[in-house]
């Protein structure tokens, strides 16, 4: 399961029997189905835009739009026993060497 911590905190969960991820409000309306028939996700995250599976069947990490608009992309295969997936953005502080 995942929250998307952008508008609304839209709730994401996985569902490897149906071979589906779904969506839905936090007050549990406007259900959705985002990704279906596309392997079997096991693991997913949100990040800005964009949805990432993993498929424990595939060894396969997927990325596609979070509204389900779009192609699915491998961003990665041939990967081993996989039973998570985490996305962040890294962020740069800059300071100036005089500045305290």
């Amino acid at each position: 399961m995942a929250v998307d911590e952008g508008k609304g905190n839209r709730i994401y969960w996985a569902d490897p029997k149906y071979k589906k991820v779904d969506s839905v409000n936090p007050d549990g309306t406007d259900r959705s189905t985002v990704v279906r028939d596309h392997h079997v996700p096991w693991a997913i995250d949100v990040f800005e835009n964009h949805l990432y599976w993993v498929s424990r069947e595939t060894k396969t990490l997927y990325v596609q739009d979070k509204f389900g608009r779009g192609r699915v992309a491998v961003l990665a295969s041939d990967l081993e026993d996989v039973h998570a997936v985490r996305v962040s953005q890294r962020k740069v502080h800059m300071k100036d060497r005089d500045s305290n």
